[in-house]
């Protein structure tokens, strides 16, 4: 697989604990509300992901990584951070 997925961190990813796909990468992910695994460290995370395909607009589809898990991944506002698929629903930071 090893596509690698890379999106940029706002203030509002970082108050709610989740981090946001962009379309151009939704064809990396499920196509419906699941949970998914992260690899942090070596160290598998199980979180929520979710579509948020509501009304005429689709919007971002989301990962629910939690505050302390985005804070062990040193995620502050305005950077770039990179996501690898490994398999299927499984992705790993790099």
């Amino acid at each position: 697989m090893n596509e690698t997925i890379f999106t940029e961190i706002k203030q509002s990813d970082l108050n709610s604990g989740h981090i946001r796909i962009k379309k151009d990468y939704k064809k990396h992910f499920p196509n419906e509300d699941c949970d998914i695994i992260v690899i942090v460290d070596n160290v598998k995370h199980s979180c929520k992901f979710r579509l948020r395909n509501h009304g005429a607009k689709p919007r971002s589809y989301t990962i629910a990584l939690g505050k302390p898990l985005m804070s062990k991944l040193g995620m502050k506002l305005d950077t770039t951070i990179e996501l690898r698929v490994i398999d299927n629903n499984e992705y790993k930071f790099i």
